[in-house]
């Protein structure tokens, strides 16, 4: 499926609204319908999308329903009303193409990263990483949802750590997010520098909470089973992870739900050694007897 056919898919399941959906550039999503990204908005409507601007820049522009609705988030100057549904309810589920694209894409962060990790230079500190990071990726035309989050060691300790100019010794943890055609790619990794038996047996447990995803979030299954299987791998200060945008996901911890077939849930996972963390956030795609992990 190419990216027209995945717009026209997502554009008739946003069609029950009547008056039609405004999504505009402030919007990720803006970047998942616009073929012409020197527009203002799309227009969803009756499953079709138009573009939305002023026609001095494009005769193939057009003016807006004044009755369609806007979708959020959008600036406060927009005077159109607010939509009703979310971008959740368009995307309740990730499309095979869209769980392809999100792969991926990860799989190019995670080449990005580990070319900047093996430079193996003098000058390796956390802001030096994180810095050449953010370069490499737009060089590669990847947009960054937020900064990339480095930490070295004991800043591990930190949910959302600032990076400084420390070097790392023994573990370093590194979170990318990138905005791929507005949808939501996600690298976490613990890189270990030291071969010693006590770290790595702590990144083993990284793996075994994988497998209890990869086994455990399926058709019919429970988040309240998956909260109590992963209880030991929780950092008691993080109660919630960031989503998967803009897919409608599981929170876990969170309420009791049924698991279906398609359903989205992002663990983070944090095992304690000494006084640093090793983390790992898993993105999951719900299967009828195993999880699909992005």
């Amino acid at each position: 499926m190419g990216v027209e056919s995945l717009r026209r898919k997502r554009a008739r399941i946003a069609s029950h609204v009547k008056n039609g959906i405004l999504i505009c550039s402030e919007n990720p999503l803006f970047d998942y319908f616009a073929e012409d990204h020197r527009a203002d908005c799309i227009q969803i409507m009756n499953g079709r999308t138009t573009h939305i601007g002023d026609r001095n820049i494009s005769e193939q522009f057009s003016d807006p329903d004044p009755q369609a609705c806007i979708l959020e988030p959008y600036f406060g100057s927009r005077k159109q009303v607010r939509c009703d549904i979310s971008a959740e309810d368009i995307f309740q589920f990730p499309l095979e193409e869209e769980t392809k694209i999100i792969s991926e894409t990860r799989k190019r962060i995670e080449e990005l990263v580990i070319s900047v990790l093996s430079e193996g230079s003098k000058e390796m500190t956390e802001l030096y990483i994180s810095e050449a990071i953010r370069r490499k990726m737009c060089a590669e035309g990847l947009k960054l949802f937020y900064e990339p989050v480095v930490s070295f060691d004991r800043s591990t300790d930190e949910i959302w750590h600032r990076p400084d100019n420390i070097r790392g010794e023994k573990i370093g943890y590194v979170e990318v997010a990138c905005n791929v055609g507005g949808l939501a790619s996600l690298f976490s990794e613990t890189f270990l520098f030291v071969d010693e038996e006590p770290i790595t047996d702590s990144y083993r447990s990284i793996m075994r909470a994988t497998q209890i995803i990869r086994n455990n979030f399926t058709e019919g299954s429970r988040t309240s089973l998956i909260s109590q299987m992963l209880e030991g791998f929780r950092n008691e200060r993080l109660y919630l992870t960031n989503p998967l945008y803009p897919f409608k996901v599981h929170l876990i911890p969170g309420d009791d739900e049924k698991i279906k077939t398609g359903d989205v849930a992002v663990f983070d996972i944090w095992v304690k050694h000494g006084n640093m963390f090793l983390r790992k956030k898993i993105m999951a795609v719900a299967g009828s007897f195993q999880a699909t992990i992005l």
